[in-house]
């Protein structure tokens, strides 16, 4: 943890590769709470260069190393999958198709980018530190797969419901008064 203020996100993408979007303020704003609950300590410290200037750096506390342990004992939320996607297609009308074909091989594209890009980077090793940051990346790996498969399914299926004129929207069954839903 210990390391100047002004180059954490560099380190992290140069850690965790770039499939890690990082915004800096947030990394910012998480060293400045760590510090308020008495978790990480900053000080100034001069640079090794030719100029006399210091850098803001933090350290951990001697609470960081239990706080970390009970950290590793939640259990984390399950995030929604996603969500963007299930929001744009249940709404979506069959006029929308040619943009959503568009979207859905943009979001394809630059998944199967970052997967090629994070398999040509993965560190293996055979140190803790590597276990675990090759651990991470697989899931990564795993979760761009799948989003490129699915992205890939649901452009099929899209053009198959596109080419088929004979199949109604939910406007179409909406106002159609002899028409039932069994999805309620």
């Amino acid at each position: 943890m210990p390391g100047p203020r002004r180059r954490p996100r560099h380190r992290l993408v140069a850690r965790l590769g770039k499939t890690w979007r990082i915004d800096v303020n947030d990394v910012y704003r998480l060293l400045e709470q760590l510090e308020k609950r008495g978790l990480a300590i900053s000080r100034n410290q001069p640079v090794q260069d030719r100029r006399q200037r210091t850098q803001l750096v933090y350290h951990p506390t001697w609470a960081t190393s239990e706080a970390l342990t009970l950290w590793m004992e939640t259990e984390l939320p399950h995030e929604p999958v996603r969500l963007g996607w299930q929001a744009k297609l249940s709404v979506a009308r069959p006029q929308d198709a040619p943009r959503l074909l568009r979207a859905l091989q943009a979001h394809e594209r630059e998944c199967l980018a970052l997967a090629t890009s994070l398999a040509q980077t993965r560190a293996r090793g055979s140190t803790w530190e590597a276990v675990c940051l090759d651990c991470s990346s697989e899931a990564v790996l795993v979760q761009l797969h799948a989003e490129i498969e699915w992205a890939a399914n649901t452009r099929r299926r899209i053009k198959a419901a596109n080419a088929q004129p004979g199949i109604p929207s939910r406007a179409d069954l909406s106002t159609s008064p002899t028409t039932t839903s069994a999805c309620r």
